[in-house]
């Protein structure tokens, strides 16, 4: 809130402008170089003056506010809430796998400015610490955008009062600095120990920056282990075959079971039925090939040793698909070993023999097939 010293009785802490002539002179020049299309140019100039005037004037005693209103920072410094606020958003940015750590910068500012669109990543797939920061952002981010385009934007004078257009009260270049010094060491710029007299939202900023502080270490950490172990768990799985090949076989061999064994665990062999008419799309849209190799990059341990670039390219990987892949393998397996125990019981029941004798006769059999083509 701004006022003019006397207009207002009540005691909250606005910024208050003294009501002495550079204001008043100030804001008439003001209301008529917008206003009086008809002034001459001796009026004009007497009126950007006066404009001029107040606007330096006007500029050290909103310097002195904020020197009051913002907390410093432990070394004495006046925090800028513009670096926090562009570090939070970028930090989302990358959990979300809008934008990554190695691309250009344009880019990542572009991604910290711009509304959020739809996100292909699913991220009731990740750890729980990666999506705690983007539920603690989750209700926050678009105020901070909001309020950070306004600092980035906001001129201490209009354009259109042919004074020059004013200055930015936030330099372009601090937005950029705090992406580079961000993508580099992945911590925020300093905040304040204390919330002094900040509004809400800017208490919520260096909360959020105190939690990316003490969680950082703890996502990457979290989420690589994370996917590495379901990519170890699926690589176990597949027996040294590629993604589609091993579902096929898979489905084979329920497929093949269920037809003589028609009663037998007719839950779990329905369910592998659902999951495989729902994998068909997902393999034809690339999902074993990306799932693939992820596997193969995480066992030449080709993931990124930085902390944001590691962070940036584990948001690429596709951790649904390596979890549903997972989950149906497991549920596979399941069936086969349900289905399998089923096979060995009327095997049991029809007589003496196992399923051992019953490989047996069938390894015979080809055996003997294969000589017999050999002769022909």
């Amino acid at each position: 809130m701004v006022k003019l010293q006397g207009t207002t009785t009540r005691n909250l802490d606005y910024f208050i402008l003294p009501a002495e002539p550079w204001v008043r002179n100030g804001l008439e020049a003001f209301v008529s170089l917008r206003q009086d299309t008809g002034m001459t140019l001796a009026d004009a100039e007497y009126n950007r003056r006066n404009l001029a005037t107040m606007m330096r004037r006007l500029e050290q005693s909103v310097a002195a506010f904020v020197d009051r209103k913002v907390p410093k920072l432990p070394d004495g410094n006046r925090w800028l809430p513009a670096k926090t606020f562009a570090q939070i958003l970028l930090a989302r940015a990358y959990l979300r796998g809008e934008t990554r750590a190695d691309a250009p910068l344009l880019d990542q500012i572009r991604a910290v400015l711009s509304d959020e669109g739809a996100s292909d990543t699913d991220f009731s797939a990740r750890s729980m610490p990666w999506q705690e920061w983007l539920n603690a952002t989750k209700g926050f981010h678009e105020r901070l955008r909001l309020e950070l385009r306004a600092m980035v934007s906001l001129h201490l004078a209009d354009a259109g009062t042919g004074t020059g257009g004013g200055s930015a009260l936030v330099d372009a270049s601090e937005l950029a600095a705090a992406i580079v010094q961000f993508n580099e060491s992945g911590k925020f710029d300093p905040v304040p120990e204390e919330n002094g007299g900040l509004p809400d939202l800017y208490r919520k900023a260096r909360e959020l920056a105190q939690h990316w502080t003490e969680k950082r270490l703890q996502i990457d950490r979290t989420e690589f282990n994370q996917i590495k172990s379901r990519s170890e768990s699926v690589c176990d799985l597949l027996r040294g075959k590629d993604t589609s090949t091993h579902v096929a076989r898979l489905d084979r061999c329920i497929t093949g079971i269920a037809e003589q064994l028609p009663g037998a665990a007719i839950a779990k062999v329905q369910a592998w039925k659902q999951n495989f008419v729902r994998l068909g799309p997902k393999f034809d849209e690339g999902a074993g090939s990306r799932i693939e190799e992820l596997i193969v990059a995480i066992e030449d341990e080709d993931a990124p040793t930085k902390l944001m670039p590691r962070l940036t390219w584990m948001a690429q990987q596709p951790v649904r698909d390596l979890e549903e892949l997972l989950t149906i393998l497991q549920a596979g397996e399941r069936a086969i070993e349900e289905l399998r125990d089923h096979a060995r019981d009327c095997v049991r029941e029809g007589g003496s023999g196992s399923l051992d004798d019953v490989q047996a006769v069938g390894l015979a059999l080809r055996s003997a097939v294969d000589d017999f083509e050999i002769e022909e």
